[in-house]
């Protein structure tokens, strides 16, 4: 049976690790904010943006095209052709995981 603060040293493990890439994409939150509040969008507008577009440059083409007042089924379209890429990407990399969890 493990130690019960096994999973407070993983997950303290993990936050240290990926410290570099957060510190990385403090610019790019900053980048975004800003073009945000440029296109309209308020600082809760620009929150809820970033909390359910789970996809970087979706958020940068959707804050462009709101900007520009296109309509929202073009925006979803678009952000959704965008991220198809992630489908791509994960079935490439499922072959290499093989039958890891």
């Amino acid at each position: 049976m493990e130690p019960a603060n096994t999973s407070g040293h993983q997950f303290a493990a993990g936050a240290r690790a990926a410290l570099p890439i957060v510190l990385g994409y403090i610019p790019v939150g900053i980048a975004f904010g800003v073009l945000a509040r440029q296109a309209g969008l308020s600082p809760w507008e620009a929150l809820a943006m970033s909390l359910l577009v789970y996809a970087g440059a979706s958020q940068f083409i959707a804050v462009e095209m709101l900007a520009s007042g296109v309509a929202a089924l073009p925006i979803i379209l678009t952000t959704f052709l965008v991220n198809l890429r992630h489908l791509l990407m994960s079935s490439t990399i499922a072959c290499h995981l093989g039958k890891q969890p």
